[in-house]
């Protein structure tokens, strides 16, 4: 009995240990499903169902450096350039799919007033503008690359504490100007690299995107043709202007080696500006320079500068009201009642102006995207262009550029807009997946627009047979104004939402890498990385125009 029951009890520890193991391989199964789920998922939905307090420390230290940043006092540029990213991407959709838009209210075929949707009115068409977002872009990327070198030149400027402090900010602005040239082609290559192999796995493997480019007949002729694309045109950088050769796996990339090339140039400059006297010199010698570059034609480089000058006026706005607060009796607030009556006139003239920039700015964004649309006002705009820009239509980035400085100086003032457009959730959101929605759009356009619009139906007539309907077009029609206008909205819906998904998945787990793999090469090649706490949020961005686009990182 006692053999039997020690069996017994073999019998029964074997089965635990197997039962043991079993459930432990389901545990390991089920935690790998659920980790492949939520990378998956878009991450404001995983974020949302998580609760912070099941979090691990690495993640709730994460989102409470998001919440920081959400507070911060440049996230409204992280909005702005999320809602000019979902305007770059719907001006594509719009001009791939419903050319009807393009022209502006009252200005169709027809030359009926009445054929025209609301949409098509100064404004209201800054929701689908490509080429004039392209240079809010170039502005808010000077602006990101500049804040932190030039932020570091203010304790010396403010403090007055000596040539030791003075010395030292500077040689804090030039190590971050030289990490962040070195990163530079590292941060803002690989993603479009990526994009572009994407695109070409998808040519070749399942001869998807028929309608502009056929796969290779074999795959080391693909990836040969991937390689010299990528050389040649996504990372060739010694053009300046919109004349850079054009992607074949995705011409929206034709802005990134011009990106690049006037993030160097910035550099350049901001290794001058550091060794200025002071924020007054500084803000005169880059504003010679602006006015220098607008007028022979390098509107570009006079978006970058714009966003340095920018940033200056930001910086020394934030530092003149600290100072100020450290050394008049009673703090800044009493000094703001002391004066308030004096100053309450200046403050509405100030406002006034503001909206007037801001509005002047936005007709000036809406502009049209081809010739032939172009109204009696805009033409006539079109011929005060300075004559270096060769005129024509090209005419039109001289006030192009102008207006994109004139918008970004603007909102970061009006607290409206700051506040509750540019800082809503939704803007943020897009700042942060910004980058790779810019990239991704060709693919999901060119794998999705066909499908997902098809075709109007077409009832029989005496000269052809009926043509039976199929998608969003069958379903709304395009028959009427209302008609084209709720099929414009339902597909750029559907497409973007894919968007959105790819492109979330593209930030963490391509954008993301790139910039830590950058702060990697940067560690071992320098010996040194920066510290975290001089990591700032902020993201640059380039788009560039006209069925293109480019977009740009900001260092992080």
């Amino acid at each position: 009995m006692a053999t039997v029951g020690g069996s017994s009890g073999s019998i029964g520890s074997g089965s635990g240990t197997n039962k043991s193991r079993t459930t432990g391989t389901e545990r390991v199964t089920t935690t790998s499903i659920r980790r492949l789920l939520t990378a998956l998922l878009p991450s404001f939905i995983t974020e949302s169902a998580c609760v912070s307090s099941n979090a691990n420390p690495g993640e709730q230290r994460r989102r409470r450096q998001q919440k920081l940043h959400a507070t911060s006092s440049t996230a409204y540029l992280d909005g702005l350039r999320g809602l000019a990213a979902c305007s770059v991407f719907a001006y594509h959709y719009t001009d791939y799919n419903h050319k009807f838009f393009l022209p502006l209210y009252g200005y169709n075929t027809e030359q009926n007033v009445a054929s025209s949707s609301f949409m098509q009115l100064p404004y209201v068409r800054l929701l689908y503008s490509g080429t004039p977002m392209v240079h809010v872009f170039f502005v808010i990327s000077g602006f990101a690359l500049s804040l932190r070198p030039l932020g570091h030149l203010y304790p010396q400027d403010c403090t007055g504490n000596g040539d030791a402090i003075r010395a030292a900010g500077q040689a804090k602005a030039q190590a971050l100007v030289a990490s962040s040239a070195f990163r530079r082609p590292i941060r803002l290559c690989i993603p479009p690299l990526g994009a572009t192999a994407l695109a070409a796995f998808v040519v070749f493997v399942f001869g998807w995107m028929p309608t502009f480019m056929k796969p290779e007949e074999t795959l080391w002729a693909q990836i040969s043709d991937w390689a010299i694309d990528a050389v040649y045109r996504v990372m060739w950088p010694w053009n300046w202007d919109e004349g850079s050769p054009h992607s074949r796996y995705n011409p929206h990339l034709w802005t990134i080696p011009m990106e690049f090339v006037h993030s160097m140039f910035l550099f350049l400059v901001l290794l001058v500006l550091s060794r200025l006297r002071g924020p007054g010199t500084r803000l005169l010698v880059s504003g010679t320079l602006m006015a220098y570059t607008l007028l022979i034609g390098r509107w570009a480089a006079f978006e970058f500068l714009g966003g340095a000058f920018l940033a200056e006026l930001h910086l020394g706005t934030h530092s003149e009201a600290t100072n100020l607060d450290m050394r008049l009796p009673g703090g800044l607030d009493g000094a703001l009642k002391t004066g308030r009556c004096k100053k309450s006139s200046s403050r509405t003239l100030k406002k006034a102006l503001q909206i007037t920039v801001l509005l002047a700015a936005g007709y000036i964004l809406s502009w049209p995207p081809r010739k032939v649309d172009m109204t009696p006002t805009f033409n006539w705009i079109l011929e005060l262009a300075p004559r270096s820009y060769g005129g024509g239509e090209k005419g039109k980035n001289f006030w192009l550029a102008v207006a994109a400085f004139g918008t970004v100086w603007a909102v970061g003032r009006i607290q409206f807009v700051k506040n509750w457009v540019l800082m809503s959730s939704f803007a943020q959101y897009a700042g942060k997946i910004s980058f790779c929605f810019y990239i991704f759009q060709h693919l999901i356009l060119n794998l999705m627009q066909a499908h997902v619009l098809g075709r109007e139906h077409k009832p029989a007539t005496e000269t052809r047979e009926e043509e039976i309907g199929w998608g969003v077009r069958s379903v709304f029609g395009v028959s009427s104004t209302l008609q084209r206008t709720v099929t414009w909205w339902v597909g750029l819906l559907i497409m973007g939402m894919a968007l959105v998904c790819l492109a979330d998945f593209g930030t963490r787990f391509l954008d993301a890498p790139a910039v830590r793999l950058a702060k990697r090469v940067e560690a071992l090649a320098f010996g040194v990385s920066l510290p975290e706490h001089q990591q700032i949020p902020l993201q640059d961005i380039g788009h560039r125009g006209e069925g293109h686009g480019g977009n740009e990182r900001v260092e992080k």
